[in-house]
């Protein structure tokens, strides 16, 4: 299994333009996340009571969903977005990324490990064949 590298960050901003997406961490910096190269989006969800975390598939998503957005590139290097300062809850985001790169793998998917490095190289030929449709 290949190593990731895993970017955690807690935007005050998060744009979306034409080719990528444009974050502001006051810690980390300024990122660019291309459109192309990402694979996969999902959201981490925590129960405020037990405090156990879950990834919902793409049908449980709602607009409304707090948590944090999690955001896989090509290169497999992991981005988890906080968004409690952005001003908009992680469902809204992850939608809002949908609309703006509709082949990449969306929500929890149970039937491929994320760690496994065959069915990863798949989910990344799969997005790249959908991208060019």
């Amino acid at each position: 299994m290949k190593k990731n590298l895993d970017i955690t960050l807690r935007p005050e901003k998060i744009t979306f333009t034409g080719n990528c997406i444009k974050i502001a961490d006051f810690h980390s910096g300024k990122y660019k996340i291309s459109y192309k190269e990402i694979v996969l989006a999902y959201l981490r969800v925590f129960n405020q009571e037990s405090g156990m975390s879950y990834e919902p598939e793409i049908v449980d998503i709602t607009s409304n969903m707090e948590g944090e957005l999690v955001i896989y590139n090509s290169a497999r290097c992991q981005y988890r977005i906080k968004t409690d300062l952005t001003g908009k809850p992680a469902g809204a985001l992850l939608l809002e990324l949908s609309m703006h790169a509709p082949y990449i793998l969306i929500g929890a998917q149970d039937w491929f490990d994320r760690g496994n490095d065959e069915e990863f190289e798949e989910i990344i030929n799969m997005v790249k064949i959908m991208g060019q449709c």
